[in-house]
């Protein structure tokens, strides 16, 4: 519907009508009116009880100071004849919290690898504060810690479930806030715009949060976009920007802001739920035929730039569902997930950049429904090319020309040694290598060694836009397997697409990855030497 600005209008309370009741519970109850919320809808946000609004409304309880507060508050973010005040952040934004970010990884990177902390609960405690001030943060600190639950190998599980619960405890925002944002953005109040409305919002992202609502009779989701969701990542994003120099010195052969860029684009990209709205509309077309794959249609009429409508999914998050599940539903899960995330690279170069457990949900029968669309990669035609054929070149054992791709597309120069190009193709490729393997943590940190800034090949290699998300893609993908604990095929649909009428080469020996260090336990498990 757009994004036409409309000003709240608030229901009239004339003192004559209102005799003798207090200015506080006249304003209470406009406030609550504006919302279209029940006591105790504003009781359970406020966490005091029903009685308490009531009292408040019918002037027999005072109003304690700390609550006249929130209500102002109210009052501004519903434009409701109070002046706008700049309210600063809870924690610090740009330079700070890079740096506050970036010091904690480094600290747990290094220290935690090499376990000098105290004690396991000492580990623990430190990360549910920490946890604590990203979800306050939201933006881009959250979004990189929500990465790093499923990517850091070194996190105990006990630090991986505390980032995991991330998306649990960010912070909400109030009713008065989703009322001015849903309004700016449809033109009408959350309670007119939908057949019901739920003011708790189910869940809290890094850029918006979720709302459960009725609309045409449909069930639906409901996205709102956080009011300071563009300023608090746009200086996340500027301070984030100091880092290039250091990956320059560290990563000698790859070329500056390539990197960052990418970054930029994709990120900021998921504060455009128009953008999403398309990014759904498209992959629900692609995967229709796929009876394992849900996909939720958009609301159109009720989707604009701030907000994005779209059918309920019913189902437990993959995180959740994965404790109680099968061996043999985890394998049919792993290689869903595979053929999703992965295979959409290999079949139109589109794919879904945010790999995350969060946004998967899992229903009887094994069938998977992905529910958040704001960060997709499409990649040029040449790089599409590049990767479809290098990938065959790599199942060949053609590195003659896995070597020349690479060269000819500026991703390795002249001086890189093939044996060194080979080892991390075979890492990076490996799933599709051998009929069955099972992912580990331990596979996990042996190819972020490989294939990050700890690899030989600085020197020699680098990235291009289109690889940045295309190698993020790969270890989220890991990681999401490596939680599955499973062994599972995920040869078979790449090879289908790579060799539609058959031909393909066949899978790698034991011997053959052992010569570039790689060593199969029994014939599932990956380990390196």
């Amino acid at each position: 519907m757009g994004s036409t600005r409309a000003r709240a209008v608030a229901p009239k309370y004339p003192r004559e009508v209102a005799s003798g009741v207090s200015d506080d519970a006249i304003r209470l109850r406009r406030v609550r009116d504006t919302l279209g919320m029940s006591q105790r809808d504003l009781a359970d946000e406020w966490k005091v009880s029903p009685a308490a609004i009531a009292k408040w409304e019918l002037g027999t309880n005072p109003m304690p100071g700390p609550v006249r507060k929130l209500l102002e508050i109210y009052e501004q973010d519903l434009d409701l004849g109070l002046e706008q005040v700049e309210r600063s952040t809870t924690l610090p934004r740009g330079f700070n919290g890079v740096v506050a970010f970036g010091s904690w990884v480094l600290f747990r990177y290094v220290f935690g690898a090499a376990g000098i902390f105290p004690s396991s609960s000492a580990r623990e405690v430190l990360i549910r504060q920490f946890s604590n001030r990203l979800a306050r943060h939201r933006s881009l600190m959250m979004k990189l810690g929500q990465m790093a639950a499923f990517i850091d190998p070194v996190l105990t599980e006990g630090e991986r479930r505390a980032l995991v619960r991330l998306r649990e405890r960010a912070k909400p925002m109030t009713s008065a806030e989703v009322y001015r944002v849903v309004v700016g953005s449809l033109g009408v109040a959350p309670r007119d715009a939908f057949d019901r409305w739920t003011a708790a919002p189910h869940r809290c992202g890094s850029v918006g949060q979720v709302h459960r609502a009725e609309f045409a009779g449909r069930k639906v989701a409901v996205k709102v976009q956080y009011s300071d969701a563009r300023r608090a990542m746009r200086e996340d994003l500027d301070a984030l920007q100091l880092l290039e120099r250091w990956l320059k010195t560290a990563w000698p052969a790859q070329e500056p802001n390539v990197v960052f860029e990418e970054l930029v684009e994709l990120l900021e990209q998921e504060l455009d739920f128009a953008g999403e709205a398309n990014n759904l509309e498209h992959t629900r077309t692609l995967w229709a035929d796929d009876s394992r794959v849900t996909i939720p249609a958009v609301i159109r009429e009720r989707s604009g730039d701030d907000v994005v409508t779209m059918e309920w999914c019913n189902g437990q998050p993959l995180d959740e569902w994965i404790a109680s599940a099968s061996r043999s539903s985890r394998a049919v899960v792993a290689e869903v997930l595979w053929k999703f995330y992965v295979g959409s690279l290999y079949q139109d170069g589109r794919f879904n950049a945010d790999a995350h457990p969060g946004n998967i949900l899992v229903s009887p029968g094994e069938r998977l429904a992905f529910v958040d669309f704001g960060r997709q990669k499409q990649v040029t035609p040449a790089f599409h090319a590049y990767f479809t054929e290098c990938t065959r070149a790599v199942l060949e054992r053609d590195w003659a020309s896995v070597w020349k791709l690479s060269v000819d597309i500026g991703l390795a120069n002249t001086t890189c040694a093939v044996h060194d190009l080979a080892r991390q193709c075979l890492w990076f490729w490996l799933p599709n290598l051998l009929p069955e393997i099972r992912f580990t943590r331990e596979h996990l940190a042996r190819t972020i060694d490989d294939v990050t800034l700890r690899g030989s090949f600085r020197n020699t290699m680098s990235m291009s836009r289109d690889s940045v998300f295309v190698h993020h893609l790969h270890l989220s993908s890991y990681s999401l397997l490596a939680s599955l604990d499973v062994t599972a095929d995920y040869r078979s649909p790449i090879l289908r697409i790579l060799y539609p009428n058959g031909g393909a080469p066949a899978p790698y020996t034991a011997d053959e990855l052992a010569s570039f260090g790689i060593v199969v336990g029994g014939s599932t498990q990956i380990e390196s030497r």
